[in-house]
This record gives structure tokens, sequence and C-alpha cells, in this order.
């Protein structure tokens, strides 16, 4: 018996005026929510379960604990790393998974239109 595969899908990555419209449309903890899922690439329940504590504003970075895998991670918020750096703190094991889901160009380098702090 042969068996249907599902095509392959890539994700859509909005631009940054589009991700802009969209947080002016929300307030107070659907903003904080939805824009800590697209600064810092954590997933849903990720974010759902973030504690206080979890977040360290001096590094500009917070722990997730038993992520994806039941693995813990760090993930920040600011640009300027490298692709490697990106998918360790991403926790992905393929850079082709964090290629998609950063945004990144043709050089390598992450684009801007991913960062929350701007």
């Amino acid at each position: 018996m042969v068996r249907a595969t599902r095509p392959a899908r890539l994700p859509v990555v909005l631009t940054r005026q589009e991700v802009r419209a969209l947080l002016l449309q929300m307030s107070d903890v659907a903003w904080l929510l939805a824009s800590l899922l697209y600064g810092t690439g954590m997933r849903l329940m990720e974010c759902a379960r973030l504690r206080v504590q979890d977040v360290d504003f001096t590094r500009h970075q917070i722990m997730i604990r038993d992520g994806k895998g039941q693995k813990d991670r760090i993930t920040m918020w600011e640009d300027g790393y490298d692709i490697r750096t990106i998918q360790k703190l991403l926790g992905h094991n393929d850079v082709s998974t964090t290629m998609i889901y950063s945004n990144i160009d043709v050089h390598g380098s992450l684009s801007s239109e991913r960062s929350l702090c701007q």
C-alpha cells in the first residue's frame, strides 16, 4: 500500500511593517505574548509557561524550561548573532530549519525584521 505524502510547506514570514500593524491591533497580555513569540522565536506553549524569574532583563535573554524535546534552552531578543549561534539558541537540530524560521538572507546574516528591541 502506498501512502499519500503531504507537501512540505514553508512558513509565512511577515515583513516588519506587517508585524507592526498586527501588534498595533493588540493590547495588554495579547500584545506582550505576540511580541515575545515574534521577537524571541519561542513556541506558543513555551511562552504560556514563562515565569518572571525566567526573564533576565540585564542580559536580554529568556530561560525556556522543558521546551520541545523536553530540553531547556536560552533565547535572546536582540540582533547580531551568526546562524550557528541562533540555531543553538532556538534548539534546532538542523541549520536549515533555523534559516527558515529566522528569516536569514542569502549572505547568512539575520534580517533586522525579526528584532523586537527596535
